[in-house]
Order: C-alpha cells, then sequence, then structure tokens
C-alpha cells in the first residue's frame, strides 16, 4: 500500500486558482484526486507523486509561466497553517526560516535546507525519499512564498541576491518578477539571500503568539503529546479550528480523543475551563490580525470563530 503523506491545500489556493481561470476541482480530476476533496480546513492527503502531478498537471494546463511566483506571492497570512504563522510571529527572518525548517516536515517530507556564508544564505528544498525531480512550478512557488514570509514580517519587499534553477531556460519576465538574477541549469534549485536581509528582526514579532503555536508544534513533532500541559494541547487545538465558526468543547475534546467530560475535568484541575482558553487564543489572535494592513474587520471577526462582527466588536472591547 502506497503511504500517505499530508500534503495542505489551502482554501486560498483554490481561490487564487479560481480567479486565474483554473477550476481547482478539475484539477483535482484531473490528476484522478476528486475523491479526495474535502471541506475541512486541514486539507487533504495526497502522496508524494500526486502532489508533484498536481503541480505539474497545473504548469500544462495553464498558459501563464509565472503562476507560480505569482501564487506564492499572493497567498493571504489569514489562511496560513498553524506552522506559517509560527514563523511570520518569529522575531527575525532568520528565526523565521529556521523555524519554517524545522516544522515544515509536520506538512511533507520536505527538508529545507539553509547554508549560511559570510554573505549569503543558501536555501533549498529536499524531498525525502522522492526519486523524481520537484516540479518547476512548486520549486517557483516554494521560492515566492519564502519571500513573501519575509515581505510580510519585514513589511518591505525583499529582493534576492540571485535564484539558481536546474531548468534549461528561464521563463521571460521571471526575474523582473522576482527583482534578481536567475542563473539557469544549476545543480540545485537555490533562492540566495544577502545575510543583512536574512538577520533582520520583524516588525510581526509576536511573542505571545508564537508561545501559543510553537509549544505545540513542538509537541507534534515529537509525537508525545500526552506528556504536556492539557491547556496548551487544546489552544493549539482551537488556532487549528477556530477559522469559520465558534469551536465547540465537543469538537475540541474529539480532537484530542476524550469525552467532553474528561477534558472539563482535566482543565479544572489547572483551574481553568473551555471559555477562558477561547478567549485566550481569540485575545492572541486577534491582536495579531489586526496589526496586519488591509485586513477587514469582518475577515478578522470570521478568522476568529464569530457569528458577526458586532460579536466580535464586543468581545473585543471586553478585552482591552
Amino acid at each position: 500500500m502506497i503511504s500517505k503523506v499530508k500534503c495542505r491545500l489551502p482554501t486560498m489556493l483554490s481561490i487564487l486558482l479560481q480567479q486565474k481561470g483554473i477550476d481547482f476541482n478539475e484539477l483535482l480530476r484531473l490528476i484522478h484526486c476528486s475523491e479526495l476533496i474535502s471541506c475541512s480546513s486541514t486539507g487533504f492527503e495526497l502522496t508524494v507523486d500526486e502532489y508533484f502531478l498536481f503541480w505539474r498537471t497545473l504548469k500544462n494546463i495553464s498558459t501563464n509561466p509565472l503562476l507560480g511566483l505569482e501564487l506564492g506571492a499572493e497567498i493571504k497570512p489569514e489562511t496560513f497553517d498553524p506552522v506559517f504563522l509560527a514563523a511570520l510571529a518569529s522575531n527575525t527572518y532568520q528565526d523565521a526560516l529556521s523555524r519554517l525548517a524545522r516544522f515544515k516536515k509536520l506538512l511533507y517530507p520536505a527538508k529545507i535546507h539553509i547554508i549560511e556564508n559570510d554573505s549569503e544564505v543558501l536555501i533549498s528544498h529536499c524531498w525525502t525519499g522522492v526519486h523524481d525531480s520537484e516540479p518547476d512550478m512548486l520549486v517557483d512557488t516554494e521560492i515566492s512564498f519564502i519571500l513573501r514570509l519575509g515581505s510580510l514580517g519585514l513589511q518591505q519587499k525583499v529582493i534576492p541576491n540571485r535564484v539558481e534553477l536546474t531548468r534549461d531556460a528561464i521563463a521571460p519576465g521571471y526575474a523582473e518578477k522576482i527583482g534578481c538574477y536567475v542563473k539557469p541549469n544549476a545543480k540545485a534549485n537555490i533562492l540566495v539571500l544577502g545575510k543583512d536581509v536574512y538577520q533582520k528582526s520583524f516588525i510581526t514579532a509576536n511573542p505571545d503568539l508564537l508561545e501559543i503555536l510553537d509549544i505545540p508544534l513542538k509537541n507534534k513533532l515529537a509525537l508525545s503529546h500526552h506528556h504536556h500541559s492539557i491547556t496548551l494541547q487544546v489552544k493549539k487545538v482551537l488556532v487549528n479550528i477556530i477559522t469559520g465558526e465558534k469551536p465547540s468543547l465537543e469538537r475540541v475534546a474529539a480532537e484530542l480523543s476524550m469525552s467532553p467530560r474528561t477534558l472539563q475535568r482535566k482543565l479544572s484541575l489547572h483551574n481553568t475551563n473551555f471559555n477562558t482558553l477561547l478567549t485566550e487564543v481569540r485575545k492572541e489572535m486577534a491582536s495579531y490580525y489586526l496589526e496586519q494592513k488591509g485586513l477587514k474587520k469582518g475577515e478578522i471577526a470570521f478568522l476568529l470563530g464569530f457569528d458577526s462582527v458586532n460579536s466580535f466588536y464586543r468581545s473585543y472591547k471586553k478585552w482591552r
């Protein structure tokens, strides 16, 4: 039996593709994965072969050779997985990429290699247990997303020193789009950043949000949730499911494989309760989202699981 790896294709990706005239559901059908379509906010499962086929098929049906760069640059932070939110809440670009390299394996069987020298930082992806080459459009999306992460965190456009690609030909407009020299026929696909940019502090740094996200991610990586605080486990689940609707005690208990009664009892032993933890998570997330330019109050209310903007306003006034 072919093992599955959970590859998160977020809702925002399907929206972006739709805006560019590409039917996301039809794309899945073309790779014979239409039965895997799910309304779950956590995505659906693909083998690595299926995941690579998704990106190759996308390249084949698209008439835009720069689509990968555009997708990586246009994904909105409010659609980020907790792994990416934790990176954005990091203290520096260096810290963000280090955290991304550590936790991205929770999403894909890929490693991010970061090599530093005196003046530059070389960043590349390596897919474990994969004999096929990484699709060009996926490479472009990953490069663009790393630059997008830096631009969001620094609140300024990040221009790399250069990009090295294994492909023979570089699409017209690629260098202009990314803002630097692009070397073809390279031995590996590498994004090269200047060390001065790499070491800059993130304006989006948020220690409180990072505390909520970081420890549960470490726990998940170690596959040992049961040895850690139940309050952190609950907060981690809340961060993952809060978008679009108010999380219930029953839903969180199910995610933690216990009954609602057992969860209530365990929380009481820590002198807290479900509603208190939900409020704490919403407060931290609200502070973060309100700092993001261009994010409307209605969107923030949705992301925090409120049924209306007025409900969000009333709660926010109590928090201040």
